[in-house]
């Protein structure tokens, strides 16, 4: 058996000849395990601008004669590129995907709009999938629901990364929970209401370890705490910033201050300055030292903020009793910070052990 180094320079070999991809690399699959890091290096490549790519219309043709050989594809990725015009071209890379059974790793940045609804089918087939990225797929008008509706059935999902997505309605057609349990979750440029985020995760016990919202709509403060609450014994990252969450009146507590008691295993916190208070830092329990992070820190990065949401009095008082080890908070450009309570402030953080940045 030959070493896989030696294995991947016959495959860019055959790769960069005239004749483009050789099927004959499929049929190597099927009798030597060895080209099994071949093909997912190939399928890294699909679309790619950085190398010369396989003739998909071949691998398609080559997968339909034997799909026993798709059982070798693990990643599929695909691009925006010199071929986007070329509808051939995108059937082909629709059969292929359809043909993929076993695909685990999965990113589209681009799909030609025609093909969409094919697409979607060939999404929706799929079941061992464990990583997901999709971008900018609102060029093909996919909003939130379809997305829930074709990956409700993939069980070994572990992360998904969305990236702007169509605003929906809600749909009464949707089971109220996925068959996945995630463990890192990333909606981004997009708008979601507070049922929908909830079913991204399960009704009895969920994995969730990462959450991450950026320019995401569509979520009341009451929904979002709810959410938290769901995932508050699991959730060790939490990224919040540019969200529009809407609170039901100005005394309406926000949901990461209300909960953030019950985070009993947050590590790391990074969020805007829209949609916390002071109240963030001084419910930070401490946790103990069986539960700390690698590296033992556990940090919060906070704002900007204007002065009226967060003072340096209330940096002051908080600091007394968080259970942050490193406090980054940043005002808006321009404030003048007191000097006075930034020092003091940044002397009670070390008598502490606690490492205090404020800046503007």
């Amino acid at each position: 058996m030959l070493p896989v180094e030696v294995l991947f320079r016959i495959f860019e070999s055959a790769v960069e000849g005239s004749g483009g991809w050789r099927p004959i690399a499929l049929i190597y699959g099927l009798v030597c395990k060895a080209w099994m890091p071949v093909l997912y290096h190939y399928c890294d490549w699909f679309g790619s601008d950085y190398c010369p790519e396989p003739n998909v219309i071949n691998v398609a043709r080559a997968l339909e004669a034997i799909p026993k050989r798709s059982a070798l594809i693990r990643k599929f990725v695909s691009y925006k590129h010199g071929k986007q015009s070329d509808l051939d071209y995108w059937f082909s890379l629709v059969k292929v995907l359809q043909q993929a059974m076993y695909l685990e790793n999965i990113t589209i940045r681009y799909f030609h709009p025609d093909v969409r609804s094919k697409l979607v089918s060939a999404l929706s087939g799929l079941r061992k999938v464990r990583y997901c990225y999709l971008v900018a797929i609102i060029q093909l008008g996919v909003d939130i629901n379809e997305i829930q509706e074709f990956l409700s059935d993939w069980e070994e999902l572990k992360v998904l990364q969305v990236k702007k997505f169509l605003r929906t309605s809600e749909s009464k057609n949707l089971r109220t929970h996925l068959k996945c349990n995630l463990q890192d979750l990333t909606l981004r440029s997009g708008a979601v209401s507070g049922t929908q985020l909830l079913r991204f995760i399960p009704a009895t016990i969920s994995n969730l370890i990462s959450l991450h919202l950026e320019d995401v709509e569509g979520l009341t403060n009451q929904d979002f705490r709810t959410f938290l609450i769901s995932a508050a014994h699991c959730l060790c990252k939490l990224h919040i910033s540019k969200c529009m969450i809407s609170r039901g009146s100005p005394d309406e507590e926000w949901a990461v201050d209300a909960v953030m008691s019950k985070l009993e295993r947050i590590q790391n916190l990074w969020i805007d300055g829209m949609n916390f208070t002071a109240l963030s830092l001084t419910r930070k329990a401490p946790s103990a030292s069986s539960e700390a992070p690698r590296g033992g820190k556990h940090s919060a990065y906070m704002g900007p903020f204007s002065e009226v949401a967060l003072s340096l009095q209330q940096v002051v008082d908080a600091v007394e009793h968080t259970g942050w080890d490193v406090i980054t908070i940043i005002w808006e450009r321009g404030m003048v910070l007191d000097g006075a309570l930034v020092e003091r402030a940044t002397r009670i953080a070390h008598s502490k052990g606690i490492l205090l940045r404020c800046m503007s």
